[in-house]
């Protein structure tokens, strides 16, 4: 499979970054592509599997789901597409979120932070 070079240019042709993860893997960390959209300003909706927890704020800057059916999901990206405002706004707080607790510098200097205690 070929990969793309053009991620954030695909990201921005979205208004949501939608992603469900497998739920009974365990041990997945945080996603990249929740990472991605949030950082580009876009509301997620996903399922609270692995990490995902620790960066979707549910309906603050997303949807954190658990057992919803198809249609409830169908309804709140319907719900949240005739909302454009609200889309905003949770695109507005996943942008602050990740550039608030994920930056590159930040997750280096926790790293660093754990390495130094350990030893």
């Amino acid at each position: 499979m070929a990969g793309t070079t053009h991620v954030e240019s695909l990201i921005n042709a979205a208004d949501i970054g939608v992603l469900f993860s497998n739920k009974k893997v365990h041990g997945e960390g945080i996603s990249n592509a929740l990472i991605e959209y949030m950082a580009l300003g876009k509301p997620v909706i996903a399922n609270d599997a692995g990490g995902t927890k620790e960066i979707i704020e549910n309906e603050i800057n997303g949807y954190l789901l658990n057992d919803e059916s198809e249609e409830e999901i169908a309804n709140l990206i319907n719900n949240l597409l005739n909302d454009p405002r609200k889309m905003e706004i949770m695109g507005k707080n996943s942008k602050e979120r990740i550039y608030k607790d994920f930056t590159l510098e930040r997750m280096g200097t926790a790293f660093e932070k754990i390495y130094q205690e350990t030893l």
